[in-house]
């Protein structure tokens, strides 16, 4: 008996290693992607504004490189911060952000501040925020909510409809409130991507996808040229 709980005890001892080791599992690949895009994106934006930088600020070639290298260290601990978060404690303000973003996204066309010919960014003070990005976030969060809570159903006519269907409505707010093509393409994209990685028939699902991915875009295209 003393040996069996000594097993019990070791094997527990070991599971819980095992747990504490899984939970402090940390995926620096991905931080070394991020890290590497990033600095990618700032010497791309270096390149590109150095000249305009040079007349516009006194012969500082630098200041929109330094500008956007501000925000990228601030996101980046922004992030960095945010990951150490369970994401499953952010699941039940899912619905809740999705709702607030496709508000937003509407409050935008009627409230927001027109930039380089678009209305994308509300203002808080001198906060802006780019709406449409929120609902990247909310549309991440809240598919996989759904997904699970329409078990085997999501493999159906009916379930499939469901997902795109909630993907697709940020969509069109994306375009249609902010003006923003590439993120409603995005948004619908991660929908798409979604349902493919839960649908058994690849080919199948590849096929809608472009279909769909196409389609949209002809759609708002032909919607743009309307208005």
């Amino acid at each position: 008996m003393s040996q069996i709980k000594k097993t019990q005890n070791r094997s527990g001892n070991g599971i819980s290693r095992k747990a504490r080791t899984v939970l402090r599992y940390y995926d620096y690949n991905l931080l070394a992607g991020v890290v590497l895009l990033t600095c990618f994106g700032l010497v791309m934006i270096y390149s590109t504004s150095a000249y305009q930088s040079r007349i516009e600020n006194n012969g500082n070639d630098m200041y929109y490189f330094m500008k956007q290298a501000r925000i990228s260290a601030v996101c980046l601990i922004g992030a960095l911060i945010f990951s150490q978060i369970d994401y499953h404690k952010l699941m039940k303000y899912a619905p809740w952000l999705y709702v607030a973003a496709n508000g937003l996204m509407m409050l935008t066309k009627f409230a927001g501040r027109e930039s380089h010919g678009a209305t994308r960014w509300l203002y808080i003070g001198p906060i802006s925020i780019q709406t449409a990005e929120i609902a990247k976030v909310a549309v991440i969060l809240f598919l996989p909510m759904m997904i699970v809570k329409l078990g085997r159903n999501v493999r159906n006519l009916k379930g499939l409809a469901v997902i795109l269907l909630l993907g697709a409505v940020p969509a069109f707010f994306a375009y249609y409130f902010t003006n923003n093509l590439s993120t409603a393409l995005i948004i619908m994209g991660i929908a798409v991507f979604m349902i493919y990685v839960v649908y058994p028939k690849t080919k199948i699902m590849t096929a809608a996808g472009i279909g769909i991915l196409v389609a949209g875009y002809s759609i708002a295209r032909y919607i743009g040229m309307s208005l």
